[in-house]
């Protein structure tokens, strides 16, 4: 009889181990997947902002040449025109406008430039206080 219900104790002992370990695993591998689904969002997130970046690029690139011939035409007339009462005003505002449109490509052209530049110097204390931060919590005392 004790041999019968050692069996069974140790027949019901695994099976108990065991369903804490599938569940233990089902869950890490539940929490891996949520993780991995957020990553893949942020990921999606900066490509869509690196291809709408580069399309700003390409667009202020594009519209650099006429600008500068609206420019250039814009001087040419303001230098004709200068003393005119009827269009030297007009002249006068359209070659500020188009000064305006360049500042403003220009600034396009900057945004795409500078990237990821706020990350590219770091101090090292900053470095280690970021790699260690998640590994705070585990009673081993780490100083700086």
């Amino acid at each position: 009889f004790i041999y019968v219900a050692g069996m069974w104790m140790a027949v019901f002992s695994s099976i108990a181990f065991t369903a804490i370990y599938a569940f233990r695993v089902a869950e890490e591998a539940r929490l891996l997947a949520n993780a991995l689904a957020a990553t893949e969002l942020v990921l999606q997130r900066e490509q869509h902002l690196s291809a709408l970046d580069g399309l700003a690029a390409a667009a202020a690139h594009e519209l650099g040449t006429p600008l500068a011939t609206i420019t250039l035409v814009a001087k040419e007339m303001e230098k004709a025109l200068r003393n005119d009462p009827k269009y030297g005003e007009d002249v006068t505002l359209l070659r500020s406008q188009s000064e305006r449109c360049r500042e403003i490509l220009k600034r396009l052209t900057s945004l795409s430039s500078e990237g990821e530049a706020h990350l590219s110097r770091m101090p090292l204390t900053s470095l280690v206080e970021e790699m260690t931060a998640p590994h705070r919590d585990f009673g081993i005392s780490i100083k700086l």
